[in-house]
Formats: structure tokens, sequence, C-alpha cells
């Protein structure tokens, strides 16, 4: 019942500071600048307060986000001329596939450019929030306890990743075709055909293309590797669903362009895990400006377009 009740009590804080966050960005964009602040500080203050509750340091990475968007404006506001945050670089429509850090994202038709940006740059920031708290390649599911906290704290609806070992009846495994085999539970028809194209066209890649050397940086270390592949697409309701899997492995030897080997039984351990998230768009909305500030411009340093045909 205690921990019902402080469960309940955290949830509220966490609501109603999200609320008057939302509340406050809106009041200011329709020229109400100091009430609208005053609502925000009136969100940070809830936010603290649950993170200090729930003693989470995810809830504390997040509230330093949107405090730092808070300083940003008031400098800009105090500094005549002075330069605007630099923004990501802005995603063209006709985007289909990106190497996305140590993730691999593609999208169905139908997806805008802002929305493709949205995926894209969330899922990054939750990548690198987690690279800053945890080894990514060591310590795995802490790695992923932050990467999906962060996710849905941006508005993405989801659960926890429950990997499991993947067993090759033949004695030999590739990585990139059993990674599309247990995608394939969870993804529709078009997610498939799109992930499956991607795939072909990573493979074609030579090691020192760009795409496969930020996935290689991003996603390997030594003989271990952990890795996202996922495909985005827009519902008929609008709401934006991604088809996502989450894999790493351990190898007894260092081999480039890993995911198209063929590994033997005891070459390779190999890990998968599979879920479908759905996007809250008024909730991300809230955060948008908090994550393009965070990421800045280096944000390009880790998308490579890849160009399906």
């Amino acid at each position: 019942m205690v921990l019902s009740a402080h469960k309940r009590g955290s949830t509220i804080l966490i609501s109603g500071g999200v609320a008057l966050y939302a509340v406050g960005v809106a009041i200011a964009a329709a020229g109400a600048l100091h009430a609208g602040m005053a609502l925000r500080v009136a969100g940070l203050i809830l936010l603290a307060v649950a993170a200090a509750r729930n003693r989470s340091l995810t809830g504390w990475i997040f509230l330093g986000m949107l405090v730092g968007v808070e300083l940003g404006i008031d400098a800009r506001r105090g500094k005549a001329g002075a330069a605007p945050i630099e923004a990501p670089p802005a995603i063209g429509d006709n985007l289909r596939a990106a190497v996305n850090a140590g993730s691999i994202l593609s999208f169905v038709t139908g997806l805008n450019a802002a929305e493709m940006s949205d995926v894209l740059y969330s899922t990054q920031i939750a990548q690198r929030a987690a690279n800053a708290k945890h080894d990514r390649f060591a310590a795995t599911e802490a790695w992923y306890g932050v990467y999906v906290d962060v996710l849905e704290r941006l508005g993405w609806a989801g659960e926890a990743f429950a990997f499991v070992e993947a067993k090759s009846a033949s004695g030999t495994l590739k990585m990139d075709r059993a990674a599309l085999e247990v995608i394939q539970a969870i993804a529709t028809g078009g997610q498939l055909a799109i992930l499956v194209k991607t795939m072909e066209t990573l493979k074609k890649l030579g090691d020192g293309d760009r795409p496969i050397r930020i996935f290689d940086i991003q996603a390997r270390q030594d003989l271990s590797g952990n890795f996202q592949i996922g495909a985005a697409q827009k519902g008929d309701n609008g709401a934006i669903s991604v088809a996502l899997g989450a894999f790493r492995f351990s190898a007894s030897d260092n081999r480039g362009t890993f995911l198209f080997w063929s590994w033997g039984a005891q070459q390779v351990k190999f890990w998968t895990a599979v879920q479908k998230m759905t996007l809250n768009p008024d909730l991300y909305a809230v955060h948008r400006a908090a994550v393009i500030a965070k990421l800045k411009a280096d944000a390009a340093d880790y998308v490579a377009e890849l160009e399906i045909v």
C-alpha cells in the first residue's frame, strides 16, 4: 500500500509537471511570455520533486535537458543579436532509411520529413543518454534500461526488451537474417519490405562507406556488439509506430561488417528482443525543443542516409 501510494504520488507529480510545462510553452507561443515562463518553472519544480522522490537518475537527466533549454532561451533574450541554437540537419521527405548511431532505421512511405526527424532524433538521444550512463557493451541490461526510459519520457509507448539467445538449426548464423526473422513477428508487410531493402543496400556498401563506418563505431567494440534495427510506419489514424528489434552479441573473433558474416555456433552468441513502440505526438511536441537543443548540430555525425533503390 505504501509503495502504491508512493507510485501514485510520483505519477501525479510527473503528469502535473509535464502538463504545466506544455501549457507554459503554448501560452508563451501565444505571446504571454511571463505567464508562460511561470508555468514552465512550476512544471520543472514538480518534475524535480518527482525525480527526488524516485531517486531516478534518468529523471534528473531529463529535467536537466529542460532546464538547459530554459537557460538557453534566457541567454538569447539577454543578448541582442546572439546566434540561435544550432539545430540538427534537416531531414528530406524522400528519406527511406538511415544509419542512426548504433541503429538502422527504415521508413515506410507516408511519413513526412518532420515525423522522420522525430523518430531519428528521439531514438538517437535515447542512445546517447544511455551511452553517457552505462557501457553500451559491458552493461547492456542497464544500458537498455536507460534507453527505454528516455524513449518513454519522450512519448514512446512500449515495454522493456526481453532478450533471448538465438539458435540456428543449421549450425551457422547470419545476424542480418536472424534479426529480420524476429522482427517479422511484429512488423507489418510494409515495414518488413523496407527493412529487407535496407539490409540489401547496406550489404552492398564497403567498409569505408560512411554508413558502415558510423554503424561499426557505434554498434561494435572489440568482440561485443549492441545495435537496433527498426522500421517506422504511419497508420491510417496518423499514429507513428516502430517495429524495433534490439540485438547484442559476443564473438570469438573480430570481423568487419559483422551483420553479414556466416558465424559458426561456437563463434558467436547472439541475443534478440523485439517490441512495437508507438509515439504520442502531443507529448513529444513538449520535448522536441529540448531534444534539438541537446543534440545541436553534431546529430549529423551520427546519421548517414541509405539510398534505397
